[in-house]
């Protein structure tokens, strides 16, 4: 039993230097270590914290050997014994996710929360695919149903799986959006930052995003209960939510599933989603193990006995 915290499991400590420094530590060569200076520096220009004056994606060389059938704007990473296929439009959101799964342990950081003490995961959010790496390669039998709903970020994710020998067995990509019912909806996404991804992007609370930077697509959202029947998916050991605000959306098309899910992590948006998350889930008997109280913490949760 895991009291409830008001700090974040993650290395909060650590500056992000420090970070880059260990994420290069696990590079397999020194070109994919030239691949993440190269990917750090655009993400300064992205951010605004350097003085170039060039555009962000069109000032900065990407060639290289890790380059694929020589399109400069798509390389490969190798790193912590996978391939991860960059897209360096938005490469620099790609390393946050990578910081946040082999630094930071995201979404993974209480016991029974990783890849080996799970036999089958919902990864509701799937972006491009790494949270489903990490788990699988902790856990290659593992059935894990991988959720992504843009477009072109799904395409990632299905290279990312091919690409790599854990998943290619076992993992289950559909490109919709979890909801709580069967319906059509227009998402916002961040056209350099494709983890920035919502039908209500603006309810995020992310200065930054300006509105010139947003692309809109429609895509189709069904229940978890319809992916789960339809991918023959019963009992579940492990569903980790990372929709960008739609968190109680989700779980209100999950009623079925919960009551066979034995363990809940999910990223919160907003004290309100937060708090409502909390509730819904305690209603349909699970125990709050332990929140992260920094926004986009994670919330953990376990089926009571």
């Amino acid at each position: 039993m895991f009291a409830v915290e008001p700090c974040s499991l993650y290395t909060g400590r650590m500056d992000r230097s420090a970070k880059i420094i260990l994420l290069k530590s696990l590079a397999a060569a020194e070109e994919d270590i030239n691949l993440i200076d190269r990917i750090e520096a655009r993400r300064r220009a992205i951010m605004g914290k350097t003085q170039r004056k060039q555009s962000p994606i069109s000032g900065l060389h990407t060639s290289s050997s890790n380059s694929r059938g020589g399109e400069e704007d798509v390389q490969d990473l190798h790193l912590a014994g996978l391939t991860f296929r960059m897209n360096m439009g938005y490469a620099s959101a790609s390393i946050d996710t990578l910081i946040d799964l082999w630094i930071d342990t995201a979404h993974r950081s209480l016991p029974g929360f990783r890849g080996e003490e799970n036999a089958t995961i919902l990864d509701i959010g799937a972006n491009e695919g790494f949270y489903t790496l990490r788990m699988k390669q902790e856990n290659p039998a593992a059935r894990v149903l991988s959720v992504e709903p843009i477009s072109t970020t799904y395409q990632l994710l299905t290279t990312n799986l091919a690409l790599n020998p854990c998943t290619r067995s076992y993992v289950y990509p559909v490109n919709a959006a979890a909801a709580a019912e069967h319906r059509h909806m227009e998402m916002f996404r961040h056209s350099q930052v494709p983890t920035v991804s919502s039908e209500h992007i603006n309810q995020l609370d992310q200065p930054w995003i300006k509105p010139s930077s947003l692309q809109k697509e429609m895509v189709e959202a069904f229940s978890l209960n319809e992916m789960c029947r339809h991918a023959g998916f019963g009992a579940v050991d492990l569903i980790k939510i990372d929709v960008e605000g739609a968190e109680v959306d989700v779980l209100q098309g999950a009623q079925e599933v919960l009551r066979r899910t034995l363990r809940i992590v999910v990223e919160w948006h907003s004290p309100a989603l937060r708090d409502a998350t909390i509730a819904l889930l305690q209603k349909r008997g699970f125990r709050l193990l332990l929140a992260e109280k920094h926004r986009f913490g994670d919330l953990y949760f376990e089926k009571k006995c």
